[in-house]
C-alpha cells in the first residue's frame, strides 16, 4: 500500500470524502476519492473540510490515465490549531 497526506477539499455522502493531494515540481494536484476505514466508523470519527489526512491507495489502481484515484482514509492528521469540540455533560 501507498501512503500519502492531504487534505479534505469535498465530502460526499455516506463518509466519502474529495482529498486533495499536492505534489512537487508544479505537478497538477491529485484528487483521491477515499472512504472512511471501518475502524474510524466504529469510533464516530469526524472530518469535516480542511482537516489533513493521511490516506491508503492500491497500487495496482494507479495509471497514468486515471483522473481520479479510490483510497481508504486511514488516519487524521492533527494541526498546530486543532482544538477538539467541547462536550457539557452537566446536567442540572
Amino acid at each position: 500500500m501507498i501512503y500519502f497526506e492531504g487534505k479534505v477539499i469535498e465530502t460526499f455522502p455516506g463518509t466519502v470524502f474529495g482529498v486533495e493531494i499536492l505534489r512537487k515540481n508544479d505537478l497538477p494536484p491529485l484528487f483521491i476519492k477515499a472512504s472512511l476505514k471501518s475502524f474510524l466508523k466504529k469510533r464516530r470519527l469526524m472530518i469535516i473540510k480542511g482537516d489533513k489526512v493521511r490516506v491508503e491507495v492500491n497500487p495496482l489502481e494507479i495509471t497514468p490515465d486515471t483522473e481520479v484515484l479510490k483510497g481508504t482514509v486511514v488516519e487524521r492528521m492533527m494541526t498546530d490549531n486543532y482544538r477538539p469540540p467541547v462536550i457539557n455533560n452537566n446536567k442540572k
